[in-house]
């Protein structure tokens, strides 16, 4: 008897993936060993007698998000296929369950601020972990609630979902002097925060440019006179709250010493920095943070998508 026999190969095949029968039962019937029906079963799926179609719950263009990842050398990319326009509802719904996903016991969570960030928090399931501990990755603000969340009420609400403790960086996100900042980074409890930061697992940020929309002028956390200083230097946004280039250079200014937050080196360290994207208007600072190798994971649509290659 040919095991290989494309009529064999389907009746095994069929037996498996359809009657659910097992393996080793299987074996019995064609009176061989479970080595070799596991063998005809991989040659099944080599030959393409057997193709499994996988329903996702989410849409993805695999083949956009596959060369883009491949063109900035990204850990994981999800491209989501774009439905009713509505980029930040499809991009906080999927990165909020993809991120319940990535959570394990024992481990340290970096996020950021922002709208997308706080809706990613506000959708996420609730889940039982052992031992995780949540970061604030920046100094806080008094903010419009209408616009976003705090970053510490942010981690307030991860840490409730997730059974797990917070550690708030206790700090405004701009300080009056570099003597002050030194002061609030060298607090017993925010050095907790730094160096937490150097063993996090999962780190989730965001990107921002200069324009009016942004999350950093419409809470006024700098002066408009700032932002004209920014674009001379040739600023085009800021990933996490520290503004860059269009290579990825950090932007040296004279408040870059005034900013609390743990270091952009600290924060990429990170196994996996994930970084949502909803608006195609942040392509241009998008580049840049992939092209220093900011982050590893990009979710977004395909309408944003399409202007990364």
């Amino acid at each position: 008897m040919n095991l290989y026999s494309d009529f064999i190969v389907s009746q095994i095949a069929k037996l498996y993936y359809i009657n659910k029968v097992k393996q080793k039962d299987i074996a019995k019937i064609y009176n061989v060993s479970p080595m070799h029906i596991s063998r005809v079963i991989k040659y099944a799926e080599d030959r393409g007698i057997v193709k499994i179609h996988i329903v996702m719950p989410y849409e993805l263009n695999h083949n956009l998000a596959t060369k883009i990842m491949t063109k900035y050398n990204l850990k994981d990319c999800c491209v989501l296929v774009d439905k009713f326009n509505e980029p930040t509802e499809q991009v906080s719904d999927y990165t909020a369950a993809y991120l319940a996903n990535m959570i394990s016991n024992d481990s340290v969570i970096g996020l950021s601020w922002g709208y997308t960030i706080s809706e990613i928090i506000r959708k996420m399931p609730y889940q039982k972990t052992l031992n995780v501990q949540i970061i604030q990755l920046s100094g806080g603000f008094v903010f419009d609630s209408k616009s976003t969340l705090n970053p510490s009420e942010t981690i307030m609400e991860a840490a409730v979902k997730l059974s797990s403790k917070a550690w708030s960086l206790n700090s405004p996100f701009y300080v009056g002097s570099k003597e002050v900042r030194d002061n609030i980074v060298n607090d017993a409890s925010n050095r907790k925060v730094f160096e937490l930061a150097k063993t996090s697992s999962v780190n989730l940020i965001g990107v921002s440019n200069l324009d009016r929309s942004s999350t950093t002028r419409r809470l006024n956390l700098l002066a408009e006179h700032d932002y004209d200083v920014l674009t001379q230097l040739g600023a085009v946004g800021d990933i996490a709250g520290f503004f860059i280039d269009a290579d990825g250079n950090p932007i040296k200014w004279d408040k870059s010493d005034l900013h609390i937050s743990v270091p952009l080196d600290d924060i990429k360290q990170a196994t996996n920095v994930i970084c949502p994207i909803t608006s195609k208007n942040k392509l241009e600072v998008l580049k840049a943070a992939m092209n220093k190798k900011y982050f590893n994971i990009l979710i977004t649509t395909e309408n944003i998508a399409n202007g990364l290659i």
